[in-house]
């Protein structure tokens, strides 16, 4: 495994991804380190929904692709390999992080362990993309439906954290980063 430094340094948006499924082992290993960042007043009420069946990811980018705007649905359309609109880019898994909408700090509770599942994806070798849409979504009646039908999503939950997860197709090239965070001492 690479060491902390590298790995934060490294990750990148991956949106290219190989058709290879994700080993089970895979899978619970970003569970539990996603499970693993903290929580507000240590609550841990989140949930991991893994969605790996094409059949669930294509329902799910159906009702994603309904509700969006149309220059949302061209600017997705124009990064994906084919063309056509895929929210989540092809990759052979999404992950939706929920907790309960009236707890104490939902957002930050799924923003961090998105955080630490993007960078255990990068630790072994995987590829990730962030995805506001389900977030954005979380409303939705149709989302609703879905989450808590196909998924089984307890109605107390809303997603607050989404990402594309695979294995890469080629390599992300490094960008330069924007020189935009001040340090103040």
């Amino acid at each position: 495994m690479k060491d902390f430094e590298t790995i934060v340094c490294e990750r990148r948006s991956v949106r290219d991804f190989l058709d290879k499924p994700l080993t089970a082992a895979d899978i619970t290993f970003l569970a539990k380190a996603a499970g693993y960042a903290p929580s507000g007043l240590g609550c841990q009420t989140r949930r991991f929904y893994f969605i790996v069946g094409t059949e669930q990811l294509a329902a799910l980018n159906a009702i994603i692709e309904k509700s969006a705007a149309p220059a949302m649905r061209e600017r997705i359309s124009r990064r994906t390999k084919d063309g056509n609109f895929c929210f989540y880019y092809h990759a052979p898994a999404v992950v939706l992080i929920a907790d309960k909408a009236e707890g104490y700090a939902p957002m930050q509770d799924c923003c961090l362990a998105m955080q630490n599942l993007l960078l255990a994806a990068h630790a072994r070798h995987l590829g990730a993309c962030y995805l506001n849409q389900p977030y954005e979504q979380r409303e939705n009646a149709d989302f609703r439906a879905f989450a808590e039908s196909r998924l089984g999503m307890d109605p107390a939950y809303r997603v607050y954290a989404a990402c594309a997860l695979g294995h890469p197709d080629g390599v992300t090239p490094l960008l330069i980063k924007k020189q935009t965070n001040a340090i103040v001492i």
